[in-house]
């Protein structure tokens, strides 16, 4: 008879100090890691349906939303059978071994994941989790146990602590994942700063101290198993006969610049199509102008112009960003389109 006896954690020694590694954990902090870019992807499939990214087959948008079904099953699973059952069960071993980088990386994976589902989903279940029908918790309160989370994670990355065995992020470099920290505590501040009066000082001090995500060599990128590091649909899609999932800039370019027929969803520009173009395909957006990204001043006017659609009826206008100062600014006006 031959047999085999093992035990969780193997002696390694270290130059800087002796440590138990815990393969335990380290298999589930792997599993978390990989799981947590499987959300980022399916939840941005999820936004991209719905802002016309990523369906380019048609105009009718039903179809745009076809299969959307799926992809919320596959981003409840991850979150709830997957990622905060082994976040909870890798947090406790972290806490029993004093695993300070590990508690660090995990409540900062679990803060992400949390203001993710919050974005999508706005109300979630969450301190009810172990209950058999969990009531949900507003996206307030769950925005404030991410931002609890956070800060518990700068303590962690603060204090001595090992490396993980496998860090798919930032290889071990902590004090980027503190930036990462403070770059989603700036986020959070930004959504809610119309309902919190004390958001746009918080998110100032980050911006303030320096301390946050603001070069390519800081991002927060999963590293793919490949010579580029680069996710594989990148390498897939990326050919002269065509794309799929990835857009490529020259195609973007192009829809621009050629007389595409489908509508525009941040501005339809109609000075590019054909007059037999434009007497054939109907405009039923709802949408009529979205300019994300604008600079005014007090001292000069700004004309913004766009289409109307064949949609008649009371369309709302809506403008807000900050000022120089950072104040919020928020004004509604409506026009009528007949």
């Amino acid at each position: 008879m031959i047999s085999f006896i093992s035990c969780e954690t193997v002696d390694f020694s270290n130059n800087q100090n002796n440590y138990v590694f815990n393969t335990e954990l380290e298999d589930l902090l792997s599993e978390i890691q990989l799981d947590f870019p499987k959300l980022i992807e399916e939840s941005g499939e999820m936004s991209s349906r719905f802002t016309r990214l990523k369906y380019f087959a048609g105009d009718t948008y039903i179809d745009h939303l076809e299969g959307t079904t799926s992809i919320n099953s596959t981003i409840w699973d991850l979150t709830y059978s997957n990622l905060l059952p082994n976040m909870a069960e890798a947090q406790t071993i972290a806490e029993e071994d004093s695993a300070f980088n590990h508690l660090g990386v995990i409540k900062t994976l679990k803060a992400f994941t949390l203001i993710t589902m919050v974005d999508i989903y706005g109300d979630i279940p969450y301190s009810e989790l172990l209950e058999p029908n969990p009531n949900l918790d507003t996206g307030e309160s769950v925005y404030e146990v991410a931002l609890n989370l956070l800060d518990e994670a700068t303590v962690h990355f603060s204090s001595q602590g090992t490396n993980l065995e496998t860090d798919y992020y930032y290889n071990n470099d902590f004090l980027k994942w503190r930036k990462l920290v403070n770059t989603l505590k700036m986020k959070i501040y930004n959504q809610s700063r119309l309902v919190d009066a004390n958001a746009i000082n918080n998110f100032q001090a980050i911006i303030e101290s320096g301390n946050f995500i603001s070069s390519l060599n800081d991002d927060f990128e999963f590293k793919y198993a490949n010579s580029e590091s680069i996710h594989p649909n990148y390498n897939v899609n990326y050919k002269s006969a065509g794309v799929s999932s990835y857009r490529p800039n020259w195609l973007m370019d192009k829809m621009v610049n050629l007389e595409d027929p489908r509508k525009n969803y941040f501005k339809q520009v109609y000075h590019l199509a054909s007059k037999e173009t434009k007497n054939r395909i109907p405009d039923f957006r709802n949408q009529l102008f979205w300019e994300p990204n604008i600079q005014l001043s007090s001292e000069e006017e700004e004309d913004l112009t766009f289409f109307t659609s064949d949609v008649t009826g009371v369309f709302e206008i809506i403008i807000e960003g900050f000022t120089v100062n950072l104040e919020p600014i928020s004004i509604k006006k409506y026009i009528v389109v007949k």
